[in-house]
């Protein structure tokens, strides 16, 4: 659950390092700091760890005594507040924490990205038609590239975004819904231990394709992406893709 809630707040920093770049170019080089990434990266990961050490505590065991394959507060302990803090409250508050928050903050830096874009698009087509022929003549052909360069890659960004949030949502959130409801009584489900146990196993498999799928969804929708793959395994240093957008 620590390495969840990593994925997910780790995802929304980048998220937000790609929305810095087209929000506010000209802050990127004091924002956007290796420096900066650290102190965030350590500190995603030690509140992931804070958040999720009540796991390593007594209260937490076997549903079923003796029973290790399902994990959850001891069902007989439940005259005590941490099965009623588990059962009731806890896996609401992680699903908030762990995946409609950063979900939520991920999609609003990408609705205002769209829209940033679309923005500085227009208004880069008004000047154009406001100009003079002359001036146009003469500045043509390197406006012309900076536009096109520009556009290129503030689109691979919106496209690499657009498809980590899908992926993200489409593992993760079955997972989180199935522990919400499966410890509410009102909820009619099948709760024996034999369902229970493939279901979590089958929603295991689907955060594990979480980690391990991002790099082929990248690779498959974003152009920009296997340039830059490629400059980086087989060294064309000189061919690397300058991703700061152009200054309005």
């Amino acid at each position: 659950f620590s390495a969840i809630n990593c994925s997910a707040w780790t995802l929304f920093s980048i998220s937000a390092d790609r929305w810095i770049r087209t929000r506010y170019p000209t802050k990127v080089v004091t924002i956007c700091t290796p420096r900066n990434a650290v102190v965030i990266l350590l500190s995603i990961l030690v509140f992931s760890m804070v958040m999720n050490s009540h796991y390593l505590t007594p209260m937490f065991g076997a549903y079923y005594p003796g029973l290790t394959i399902l994990c959850s507060p001891s069902n007989v302990q439940r005259v005590y507040p941490y099965y009623e803090f588990y059962t009731k409250y806890w896996q609401i508050i992680r699903t908030l924490i762990s995946i409609i928050i950063p979900a939520t903050l991920m999609i609003l830096a990408l609705g205002d990205m769209f829209l940033n874009i679309y923005k500085r698009r227009r208004n880069l087509l008004s000047q154009r038609t406001n100009e003079g022929v002359s001036t146009l003549h003469t500045n043509n052909t390197m406006d012309t590239t900076k536009v096109k360069k520009s556009s290129f890659v503030q689109k691979q960004m919106f496209i690499l975004m657009l498809s980590s949030i899908i992926v993200f949502l489409v593992t993760t959130l079955p997972s989180a819904t199935y522990y919400i409801i499966v410890y509410q009584p009102a909820v009619s489900l099948d709760r024996s231990v034999t369902n229970v146990v493939l279901m979590l196993c089958l929603f295991t498999f689907t955060l594990n394709i979480n980690y391990a799928i991002n790099f082929y969804i990248h690779c498959l929708t974003s152009k920009l992406f296997r340039q830059e793959f490629i400059s980086i395994m087989f060294g064309k240093h000189g061919r690397r893709i300058n991703t700061i957008s152009v200054k309005m």
